[in-house]
């Protein structure tokens, strides 16, 4: 999915996903919101691999 400037994206919670800039040479800003401060505590990483 390619997002541009002031796209809102929601994910739900448990949805594996995985956020990364695609471009070599153009930086990115993001502003991330998350419903409650711990939820970086219970990150469950992305497989890249087994997403296929």
């Amino acid at each position: 999915m390619d997002n541009s400037a002031g796209d809102f994206i929601f994910i739900e919670p448990g949805i594996p996903h995985e956020v990364f800039n695609r471009s070599d040479s153009e930086p990115v800003v993001a502003f991330v919101a998350r419903s409650t401060a711990d939820e970086w505590d219970q990150i469950i990483p992305y497989d890249r691999d087994a997403a296929g």
